[in-house]
């Protein structure tokens, strides 16, 4: 199917009628319009990216506030919470109450740390460790990934930190790491790994899974805008999203590669460079 998608060609076919000489007489032009018609598909999808990016930030702007929220009526039960403790110490109830409350007041903790990373827009210096940390930390509400999906992971110690924007890191690693999760809706053995590293002058993280893979005659194209394998009866989507991931690891001076095995899953390492 995505061979005969490659092959599929799109013309423009004109014909125009004159009288010579008492006889009609038909004249025809046929062009290859694929470019034109793929550059005008691409502008469409960019557009629905767009229109889609704009509303999840209105969303999070809206989240954020619901988040704030949140935390007032939070902290009055934890507190009312604390103070029926002090006169039924030995009551497992009140416990279960107070360390539920408790641990989703650092759940909103975290997600409004999150929030407010991705809102600059200046660069600053990343703990890549950190940041893996608290990117994968969003994802224990990914329900699919919490109830099926193992996670491993391994970051190497003492990395050099680096400058960048982190709302655009983010992006990389979120488009990577839901690019994995979807590779393996149907795996029978569902796993992640997430490591970082260290080599040369770069340092950098790896996401590998053990989904579908990628067929080697796809492999150069996956960061081209409007390619995607993904079905949208899944979680499709524009195909916009590698092509997106590497325009900002490539402003950051930095690489992706990819690697795969059809039916074995897939890794992807990025890499970005640190001054000494």
């Amino acid at each position: 199917e995505m061979w005969l998608e490659s092959l599929k060609k799109f013309i423009s076919i004109s014909l125009q009628r004159q009288e010579i000489n008492n006889q009609v007489v038909f004249f025809g032009m046929i062009a290859d319009i694929t470019t034109h018609r793929q550059l005008q598909e691409s502008k469409k999808s960019l557009e629905m990216e767009l229109i889609r990016i704009n509303r999840l930030a209105e969303l999070g702007k809206r989240i954020q506030g619901i988040v704030h929220n949140l935390n007032s009526p939070l902290n009055s039960i934890l507190g009312f919470a604390q103070f029926v403790k002090e006169d039924l110490p030995n009551n497992s109830d009140i416990d279960r109450i107070i360390s539920s409350a408790k641990s989703m007041s650092q759940t909103i903790k975290t997600l409004l740390g999150k929030i407010k990373k991705d809102s600059m827009a200046s660069p600053d210096l990343v703990d890549l460790n950190e940041f893996i940390r608290l990117e994968l930390e969003n994802y224990k509400h990914h329900l699919f990934f919490k109830n099926e999906v193992v996670l491993k992971n391994h970051l190497e110690e003492g990395l050099p930190q680096f400058l960048c924007t982190y709302g655009d890191l983010s992006q990389v690693f979120n488009v990577i790491f839901n690019n994995a999760i979807d590779a393996m809706e149907k795996a029978f053995y569902k796993e992640i790994s997430v490591n970082s590293f260290k080599q040369d002058t770069y340092v950098g993280f790896e996401i590998c899974d053990t989904g579908t893979g990628i067929a080697p005659e796809y492999l150069d194209k996956i960061f081209e805008p409007n390619f995607t394998t993904k079905s949208m009866s899944f979680s499709g989507g524009f195909g916009l999203g590698l092509a997106i991931a590497q325009s900002v690891i490539n402003r950051m001076q930095g690489r992706i590669e990819v690697t795969s095995v059809v039916g074995k899953g897939t890794c992807f390492r990025v890499y970005i460079p640190y001054q000494n």
